[in-house]
Formats: structure tokens, sequence, C-alpha cells
């Protein structure tokens, strides 16, 4: 007979599921026991708990204890268990009162002398408690924990506990548990903006349309010339996450066993992932962990910036890897069929033009082989560029004011199109980039039901009936389309791309109205693919 249940939480991929601790107290030999698929970490906790509840003044009956882990259907992994099967026997042994464990689940690793220990993907559980009936779960959880709780929203309970001996006071109504600090999150500004780099009009103005609509961008250019330098200064022109974005981003992180930032470190500035031209696959996909999965950059870079520099370097297992979390903003862990991860991200990589670099160069002679040239090119793969919505060639200065968009950037007010779209190009650095940005993202949002993530709404995101809607073209925008399908032998998801960065032009200009000078420019940044 079950003489006492006591919940719990489990991960069993990136979905938490309820665990309930069944506990029996029988006559018999005193034996401790524990069932329902525990892994040894589980199986250790038998010693935990025992020596933990003498040690905080309780005595465990000299009887056989059978703990059941339920559901039995997945493993159970983790020291996480060890608070609640000590509840458990003190409920079955009558010196908890067993109403008061209903709608609460406990989590959190006993040391031997009672006190609690943090465990890992704690924010990840508590986030992910499912509803007991219509009343909102409380999560109790150690204290060492705390920190990162402060992002969860304030109707979902949280108590913190430093000690076995706390929970139990706070069971019998003889003591009171803190709540985490709620906030709703603190933006640290990027401390590297536009301001510190001189010229490159052109690769500016793809900086800017990037960060308005969430496009993916390859800078390519020779050593030197400024790639990593503009690319970092992305950070500076993205908005903030909303609460609901960065718990999300936070989730991941836990899941990773990363630390958590809480609301008043940066918890809202968009992630920004920069993992080096080694990394393998495993860790730029992620991997099971025995019952959780292990998240990659892909998804530790979710909702913000996966940054690939020298893009080329990275193996080819890797770039191929990128093609169906590029299209489908979420990553299937390898080895574990239905383990899906988040994975919405935009990228930002850079390239030289070959392997010495001065392919292109107006005043130093390239002296790559052509063969050279070739394996160094088809290391970028058509499948993965056609996922890319700009390409922007950078120069050294004194070739930079060449580009079509320095032109723009120059441009007088006037002209329908390019005098609307160019107007204060050319104050780098003066915040009006940024200001523009977030107008387009205002403009975005509106577009979609209040409930929808910012970043869900961006242009890049924008496929079926949303991109026939928002993105119309008129004859002229049409005719130049398909003359620049033609030239540029685009493919069907090319056509797509240059559509919706022709709205982010357009939304960065104000306007809903898709111009023909919008396309055009949309066209310039499908030419630097050689």
């Amino acid at each position: 007979m079950v003489l006492a249940r006591v919940g719990t939480l489990g991960l069993q991929g990136y979905e938490v599921h309820a665990v309930y601790v069944e506990v029996d107290l029988a006559r018999g030999l005193p034996l401790f026991e524990i069932v329902g698929l525990p892994d040894t970490s589980v199986r250790e906790s038998r010693n935990r708990v025992r020596t933990g509840l003498r040690n905080s003044g309780f005595e465990i009956p000299t009887m056989r204890i059978t703990v059941n882990l339920a559901p039995g259907r997945f493993k159970k992994v983790g020291s996480s268990f060890d608070l609640p099967i000590a509840i458990g026997i003190l409920a079955a042994a009558g010196l908890i009162p067993s109403q008061r464990l209903e709608n609460n689940f406990f989590c959190g690793e006993l040391a031997l002398d009672g006190s609690l220990r943090g465990v890992e993907s704690a924010l990840c559980l508590a986030a992910g408690a499912p509803p007991v009936g219509s009343v909102p779960p409380a999560v109790i959880i150690p204290a060492e924990n705390g920190p990162e709780m402060s992002l969860l929203p304030a109707e979902r309970p949280v108590y913190l506990a430093s000690h076995l001996r706390q929970v139990v006071d706070w069971l019998r109504l003889a003591g009171r548990l803190e709540m985490p600090l709620r906030t709703s999150g603190h933006y640290i500004p990027p401390a590297p903006t536009l301001s510190d780099v001189r010229g490159q009009a052109g690769a500016k103005r793809a900086l800017e349309i990037a960060a308005a609509g969430r496009h993916n961008l390859l800078l390519t250019g020779p050593p030197g010339v400024g790639k990593t330098m503009l690319a970092t200064r992305l950070a500076s022109l993205l908005p903030p996450l909303t609460p609901e974005e960065a718990l999300e981003t936070a989730r991941l992180r836990s899941l990773a066993g990363l630390p958590v930032e809480d609301g008043r470190t940066g918890a809202l500035n968009r992630p920004w992932r920069a993992p080096h031209h080694t990394i393998n696959l495993r860790g730029m996909v992620g991997y099971a962990g025995g019952q959780t999965p292990i998240p990659g950059e892909l998804s530790l870079a979710h909702l913000g910036v996966l940054f690939l520099d020298e893009f080329p370097e990275f193996s080819l297992e890797v770039l191929a890897a990128l093609r169906q979390p590029l299209e489908a903003h979420s990553i299937e862990i390898p080895g574990r069929a239905g383990w899906r991860l988040p994975a919405d991200v935009q990228l930002v990589a850079t390239a030289n033009p070959c392997p010495c670099g001065f392919a292109g160069d107006l005043e130093r002679s390239c002296t790559c082989a052509e063969g050279q040239l070739q394996r160094y090119r088809r290391r970028m793969s058509g499948p993965v560029l056609d996922r890319i919505d700009l390409f922007a060639a950078m120069h050294a200065e004194r070739q930079a004011a060449a580009h079509p968009a320095a032109a723009l950037t120059a441009a007088p007010d006037g002209d329908a199109g390019r005098g609307q779209a160019g107007a204060g190009h050319g104050q780098a650095g003066t915040g009006l980039e940024r200001e523009r940005i977030l107008a387009a993202w205002e403009r975005q949002r509106r577009r979609f039901p209040p409930h929808w993530k910012p970043a869900y709404c961006a242009n890049s995101r924008l496929s079926g009936p949303f991109l026939a809607r928002f993105c119309r073209l008129d004859a002229e925008g049409a005719a130049l389309l398909r003359h620049g399908q033609k030239n540029l032998a685009l493919t069907e998801r090319g056509v797509d791309r240059v559509l919706k960065v022709s709205r982010t032009i357009a939304d960065l200009a104000g306007r809903e109205k898709i111009m023909a000078a919008d396309v055009c420019e949309a066209l310039s940044y499908r030419q630097m693919i050689k």
C-alpha cells in the first residue's frame, strides 16, 4: 500500500514531466529499495537520504522502504530526487501531514548534513512545471538556485530552502520559505557600436538591414578590412529580449549547465555565440546526455546571433548541419528521434574571398591557384549560401566608395525610393540606425497577433500566405525581380529572400508599400555570390 506520494520534476528531452515519488513502509527486514528506472545517481540517493535525515534530527523507521518513481516509462536521472524521497519517507512515517504535499513539486540534492545543494537545469525544471488542476503548482528548490529564478513570471510560485529542516517546518506550518526576487530583466547596451567603424558605408547598410529583419548575413573581404569588427557591432543594433524570450533563452542555458544570468546582469541582451572554426558537430548541434539533451551552439544562440568567423574554415560536416535549422528554426538531437531543441538563430558570417584573401583586390594580387580557389569556394556549399539573405563585400576604404549602397547613403531626400531609404545613413554611430531598426521591428510586430514573440514576427520568418500578403510588388517591382532572377540564376528560395529583404528595406524607410528601388537594393545584395 502506498503511504505517501510526493511530486517532483524530471526531464525527458526538452520536456518537463511530473514525476511522483511513491513511498511504502512495510514490516520486514530493513531495506531501502528504489524502483522506476533510476540511474546510478538516483540509486545512490539512498545513502544521502538516510544520512541526511539522521543528521537533520529525524529517525528513519527500521522497516522495509520501497520508493517508486512513477511513471516508469522513462529513466530518472540526477540528484534532484533526493529531497522528494526524503519528504516522502517522512510523510509515510506520519511526520508530515500528507495533505500539505498536494500541488507541490520538490527538487533538490541532499547533503549529508541535511543541507540542500543546487541542481542542474533548475530553471528549466521550474519554468516547465506542468499545471496540476487549475492552480499553478509551487516548486520548492534549493536556495543555491535562487538567483536564476528571477526571470520566472510572478504567477509561478517558487520557494527557496537551504536545509531539509526548513522544508519540513514549512510543511508543518511552523516556518516559512523565502521566494526569489522577481524582476522583468535588465538590458546592458553592448559597448562596441558603429561609431567605432570608419567608412564601409555599403557594409554598414547591409548590417542595418540584417538587424532590422533578422536576416542572415555574409561579409566578405580581404584580411584586415574590418569584417569581424563590423559584424560584432550587430549586437548594439538589436532590440532587447522580451521577458518571455529571456526566460526561453535562460532555460536553454540552464539545460546546458551554463550559468544563468539573473534579471540584474544583462538577462535581456540577445544571445551572441561565436564558436571557433574547429568546433565539431556535437558542439554545434548538441547531443544526447543521458535523458537530457545538451544544447549546442545553434540552440544557445536561440533568438540571438550565431557568428561564424572565417566561415569556409568550418568543417563541411558542421556547415551542412546548418541547412535544416536555418529553415526549420529548430534542431533535432542526433541519435534521439523526437528530441528537438529551439534554434531560431540569425546567422552572421565572415569569409575571405580566397585562401590568400586578396582575390578581387585592386592593390594586391591574388596568389592562389585556380584549383585552390575552387576548393575554397566549394566549402561554402550552394544550399548553405542559398539560406543567406545578404552578401556584402568589404574593400579597403579607398575602394569602398564604389559600392552601390555608398551612393545610396549619400543620396539626398527627394527620390521616392532611395531618398527615403537612405535618409540619415551617413550619420553612422549617432543612434539613428538603432532608432530606425527599433521602428522597423515594431512595424513587423504589429502585423501579427500581440502574443507572438517579436523575433517570430521578423521579416526573415515570413513564409506562405504571410509572404504573399506582406510582400506584394507593383508591376515595376515584379518586372525587376523577374529580371534579377534570370540574370542572377536565383532559386525560388533566393527569390523569397529578395522579397523579405525588400520588405525590410521598406520598413526601414517607414513605408508599407515596397518600391522598385527597394527590390533593386535587395537584388544588389545577391550579386556578391561568385
